[in-house]
C-alpha cells in the first residue's frame, strides 16, 4: 500500500484571533514567567470572586530548582488585605484550573491593579433637533413598536459619534 503523503500546513487559511495574538504574546510572556496566555485569557473564570474582576497576574516566578512558582498578583488596592487572607483561596482556584499544583505561594505586586482603565464609558448625548428630524425621516414608513424604537437608538447612536 502506498502510504498518503503529509499535506504541508496551510499558511493562507482564516485563524482565529486569539491564536494569531497568542503566537505574538506568547514570546513576551515567557518573560514574564508564563509558559503561555492562558493564565491572563481566563483570569476571570479562573479567580474566585471578587479577584476576578478586581485582579491580574503580573508574573510568575520559579525559586532555582523548585517546580512550584510564585504567583505575583496586581490588585486593587482596597483588596490587598483580603486577598492576603485569601491567599490559600486564589491558589487554589489557580492550581485546580490546571489541574495540577502550578503555584504554591502568592506575592502582590507593588503596582495596583486600575480596573476598567481601557473601559471609556459612553454617556449618550441627546442629539440636536436636526439629528432628531433626520432619524424620524429615515424610519417614518416603520410602525411603530420594538422595531422603530431599535432603529431609532441606532441612528441616534450613529449620528452622535465623535470622529
Amino acid at each position: 500500500m502506498a502510504s498518503k503523503a503529509k499535506e504541508p500546513k496551510r499558511r493562507n487559511r482564516d485563524a482565529p484571533l486569539d491564536e494569531l495574538v497568542g503566537a505574538v504574546m506568547d514570546p513576551v510572556l515567557r518573560k514574564r514567567g508564563f509558559a503561555s496566555s492562558e493564565i491572563l485569557k481566563r483570569w476571570a473564570v479562573i479567580a474566585p470572586p471578587p479577584y476576578s474582576d478586581k485582579s491580574l497576574p503580573d508574573r510568575l516566578s520559579w525559586p532555582h530548582g523548585e517546580e512550584t512558582g510564585t504567583l505575583h498578583l496586581r490588585i486593587i488596592p482596597g483588596l490587598r488585605l483580603a486577598a492576603t487572607h485569601d491567599a490559600p483561596k486564589i491558589l487554589a482556584a489557580v492550581n485546580s484550573y490546571f489541574g495540577y499544583v502550578l503555584v504554591e505561594r502568592l506575592s502582590l505586586s507593588p503596582s495596583p491593579f486600575m480596573p476598567g482603565s481601557d473601559d471609556k464609558s459612553q454617556v449618550p448625548s441627546e442629539p440636536d433637533p436636526a439629528t432628531r428630524e433626520r432619524i424620524a425621516d429615515a424610519i417614518k414608513a416603520v410602525d411603530a413598536g420594538p422595531l422603530r424604537d431599535a432603529l431609532e437608538t441606532l441612528g441616534t447612536g450613529i449620528l452622535n459619534r465623535k470622529g
